[in-house]
């Protein structure tokens, strides 16, 4: 309500007040204002840079050819893992744990990672000993992957999540492979160039102890057989087929029964084998032969002019069989 009594001087301040309360609230809103859409501007500028890592995170993870997942106490992997996991062992439904996704394709590794997964959160074994105790060797198919295991520890240091990282190790398994069966071949030339009827007779009972696992059901008879077959394919330096013989003896442990179908053949295959690459390389697979000296043969003829007796002249042929000895 105008005050039409007032002075002058009482509407002039009266009016400057108002003006300066106007300017006031002007300056506060455009304040209040600027301030509202600068911060509308930095979270959208943050949103756009988190997007551009999240974009760049998910090219790594669709590119690289490692697995890359974090998985909880639970064996709950995160939704963010490598897409090379799907081509290794295909997609993983939500409500998949760890162990059933590994479990699909190899059972027994798998099993074993459920049990041994908790021990890591725990707090009973030190941590690191608790992950050393996890399997880190899965066959898929022909491909064999490898696990390695970092733990991600929470604010309180104690074990919150595992990042799980997972290679595919078969071309170095292959390379292994061929590197053991190249010492394999250099030990049995070393073997035969040292004794080669020691090597002969090795191999002649190896191949009866092989064959024999065939026929004999004896539970007793075989283990004794394997360990036989160990100890002998050790000491002339036949990597392939003892390790073999010791995974079987390592899984029969204490267990009261022989080789079931599966191990036979297993010790079988890994034989016959070794006996391929040898038998090409010593001439072990053609008819046996025997290398005689010029003067041997000269020996013999002169024996024939001479008209030595059948008796003889016996002798001296089967004297080429035997092993000749260098003073």
């Amino acid at each position: 309500v105008f005050n039409y009594d007032a002075s002058f001087w009482t509407v002039a301040v009266h009016a400057v007040f108002v003006v300066l309360e106007s300017v006031a609230a002007v300056f506060v809103a455009r304040s209040f204002f600027d301030n509202v859409i600068g911060l509308e501007k930095i979270v959208g500028a943050r949103t756009a840079a988190l997007d551009g890592r999240n974009r760049d995170m998910r090219l790594v993870l669709e590119n690289v050819q490692q697995g890359f997942m974090t998985v909880d106490a639970d064996g709950r992997m995160s939704t963010e893992r490598s897409a090379i996991l799907a081509t290794w062992l295909g997609a993983a439904p939500a409500d998949l744990d760890l162990f059933a996704y590994l479990g699909r394709h190899d059972p027994a590794p798998a099993a074993w990672l459920r049990m041994a997964w908790g021990e890591v959160f725990a707090d009973v074994l030190p941590v690191e000993v608790a992950v050393d105790q996890l399997p880190r060797r899965f066959k898929v198919g022909d491909r064999h992957l490898e696990c390695q295991y970092q733990v991600v520890a929470k604010a309180d240091g104690a074990p919150g999540q595992i990042l799980v990282v997972v290679s595919d190790v078969t071309a170095a398994l292959e390379r292994e492979l061929a590197e053991r069966k190249h010492r394999e071949v250099l030990a049995v030339f070393e073997r035969v160039g040292r004794d080669r009827t020691g090597f002969l007779e090795f191999y002649q009972e190896a191949d009866d102890l092989i064959a024999s696992l065939a026929s004999d059901p004896d539970p007793a008879t075989t283990r004794r057989i394997v360990h036989t077959l160990k100890g002998n394919t050790a000491i002339f330096g036949v990597e392939s087929v003892a390790t073999r013989c010791h995974e079987i003896e390592d899984r029969l442990g204490d267990e009261d029964r022989g080789l079931d179908e599966a191990e036979r053949a297993v010790l079988t295959t890994a034989w016959c084998e070794f006996k391929g690459r040898v038998e090409r390389l010593l001439g072990l697979d053609k008819d046996e032969r025997i290398a005689v000296a010029t003067a041997e043969i000269d020996k013999l003829i002169h024996a024939i002019r001479e008209r030595k007796t059948a008796g003889e002249l016996v002798h001296i042929v089967r004297a080429w069989q035997l092993e000749p000895v260098e003073g």
